[in-house]
């Protein structure tokens, strides 16, 4: 595992996210899948900050390249990942399967539902969103 950077997120004072970023290339502007595969480890960690224990790990195998991540009012987690081409949300109750997907998989583009190289969002209390594209 080679670590760039990563990204702390301090969720309700009692929980560290920790979000590890990951060094991969495209090949021109296409991202090879085929050849490095999804991320096998796990890619986001919750902390306790009483304890500094690790209380939950996830995102292994989900993610090639992921890069963004937002932390709603409601305590739900929005991912970017730009090789995917897509932005996802989790709800808290459920970090396996996303309640929301945007973006075409592996499909870069400008269309009305393709995103490129997503790398941000920011979501508002009504629940509508941006995505920082491209």
């Amino acid at each position: 595992m080679v670590l760039e950077h990563g990204i702390i997120s301090e969720i309700k004072t009692i929980h560290l996210l920790i979000f590890i970023y990951y060094i991969r290339y495209f090949n021109g502007y296409r991202f090879r899948n085929d050849v490095y595969g999804p991320i096998e480890e796990n890619v986001l960690i919750h902390v306790d900050t009483r304890t500094g224990q690790t209380k939950y790990q996830w995102g292994a195998k989900m993610f090639y390249m992921p890069h963004g991540l937002t932390i709603d009012h409601e305590g739900n987690f929005w991912l970017t990942d730009v090789a995917m081409h897509q932005v996802f949300m989790f709800k808290p109750n459920d970090l396996i399967h996303p309640a929301l997907t945007v973006g075409e998989i592996f499909q870069a583009g400008s269309g009305s539902s393709q995103l490129c190289r997503p790398a941000d969002v920011a979501v508002m209390k009504n629940g509508d969103f941006f995505v920082a594209d491209g």
